[in-house]
């Protein structure tokens, strides 16, 4: 083979290692500038912060014995009207080969009220009074376990100019949920908590690629629970999204809804425990993918 010819050839592989290079590194094609439609975190190791202020609203009822229980309106009651800072952090860990993606995620928030009362109430087994001065607290923690499996979809034209992709990401697994509330007017303190997993969860997530710099993305999980893990009812989960790309790095914004509405049979300290509430607002967040 000739010099030249060897140049050729080497300078084939260089650029074969170099597109591969671009696509496992920064999650991109470079065949037609288009960007291959991944899940959130890419194919490799991937890290996510979150800036969710949010507003927290529904009702809450918890009887134990002896006491009729009433239905506090966390807004109307409680008084739990302001947006708090929720903290949501998630991490993906990088694709394995039949058993998908693992994306890790953890949120927590810590929303108070204060209120004044025009009747008596009834909470997990206390009687506060008409008059009194309600003090407030829920507590959330929210931890995600989710299988990622990733299919490219179909080409969706252009905008401005820049190719556009598609791509579904199916997700499948558990979820904990802390959502602790306590309740006090300086003599009387009552508490209910829900400590559960709830599974399984089904999800799906959906975006639009457009070059290689912008992508938008509306995720869906939840799942009818049916008495596994002592709850009845429903959760439910829904994101939608605006993120830019640059290099391995991204910043977006969007709006985050997510619904509780249960009832556990056998939460610690009550005989019941009803919750029917969402969170929801708008968020930030940054991302880096390795």
């Amino acid at each position: 083979m000739s010099r030249r010819s060897l140049a050729v050839a080497a300078v084939l592989v260089l650029a074969g290692a170099s597109d591969a290079f671009a696509q496992n590194r920064y999650g991109y094609g470079t065949d037609r500038g288009q960007q291959q439609a991944q899940g959130p975190g890419g194919d490799g190791l991937a890290m996510r912060y979150r800036y969710w202020m949010a507003t927290l609203d529904g009702d809450v009822e918890s009887e134990d014995t002896g006491v009729t229980a009433s239905e506090l309106g966390l807004d109307s009651t409680l008084g739990m009207d302001d947006k708090e800072m929720v903290n949501d952090i998630a991490l993906w860990l990088p694709n394995l080969p039949l058993l998908g993606k693992l994306h890790v995620e953890y949120w927590w928030a810590d929303f108070k009220g204060t209120s004044v009362i025009n009747s008596d109430v009834g909470f997990s087994g206390r009687t506060f009074t008409a008059g009194s001065t309600l003090n407030s607290d829920m507590h959330w923690k929210v931890w995600s376990f989710m299988w990622e499996y990733t299919a490219q979809g179909p080409q969706l034209g252009s905008l401005a100019g820049f190719p556009g992709t598609s791509g579904i990401t199916g997700q499948f697994g558990v979820r904990y949920i802390v959502a602790d509330t306590d309740i006090s007017d300086g003599v009387n303190n009552a508490s209910a908590e829900m400590n559960a997993w709830v599974f399984p969860v089904i999800g799906t997530h959906a975006s639009m690629n457009f070059g290689t710099f912008l992508s938008l993305n509306l995720q869906i999980s939840g799942m009818q629970l049916f008495g596994m893990s002592d709850l009845d009812g429903l959760h439910f989960d829904l994101q939608a999204w605006v993120a830019v790309h640059i290099s391995s790095f991204h910043a977006g914004a969007g709006y985050r809804w997510f619904k509780l509405d249960v009832k556990d049979d056998s939460p610690k300290g009550t005989d019941e425990l009803d919750l029917d509430l969402y969170v929801e607002g708008f968020f930030f967040e940054a991302g880096f993918r390795f």
